[in-house]
Parts: C-alpha cells; sequence; structure tokens
C-alpha cells in the first residue's frame, strides 16, 4: 500500500504516547525496532533529530483525541 504524504498527519511521539497511553521512551524504542511500522504508520526523523509518526488518514480518524497536537 502506498500513501501520499498529504494522506499523512504528522505528530509527534508524545502525541502518540499519549493515544496509546504509553511513556514517550515506549514509543521511540517502537520507532526504533520497527514496530510502528507494523502498526501502519511512518516514521522520520525531522531537522532537528527528533522522531515524527506520519498517521495515515484513515488511523487518526479512530485516535482518541484528534486535537493531539
Amino acid at each position: 500500500m502506498t500513501f501520499r504524504q498529504e494522506e499523512f498527519v504528522w505528530l509527534p511521539i508524545s502525541a502518540i504516547a499519549r493515544e496509546y497511553n504509553r511513556d514517550p521512551e515506549s514509543i521511540r524504542r517502537w520507532c526504533l525496532n520497527g514496530f510502528m511500522i507494523e502498526l501502519g504508520y511512518t516514521i522520520r526523523r525531522d531537522e532537528t533529530g527528533h522522531w515524527i509518526v506520519g498517521v495515515p488518514q484513515y488511523l487518526y480518524r479512530n485516535f482518541s483525541t484528534n486535537a493531539t497536537l
């Protein structure tokens, strides 16, 4: 399955941590070990080196708090 960039909502790790009720360090480990990709997300680092997570629109609609930024 391929997506265009505009089909993602880019969120910081802290927002993903709140959604999954985990600490941000757990989400960082999920990024490092590839688990976030298995869940259907895209990951990258921004220009400062922080992880950001690309959430496909179809998954973001299911987030409990869409105003996560």
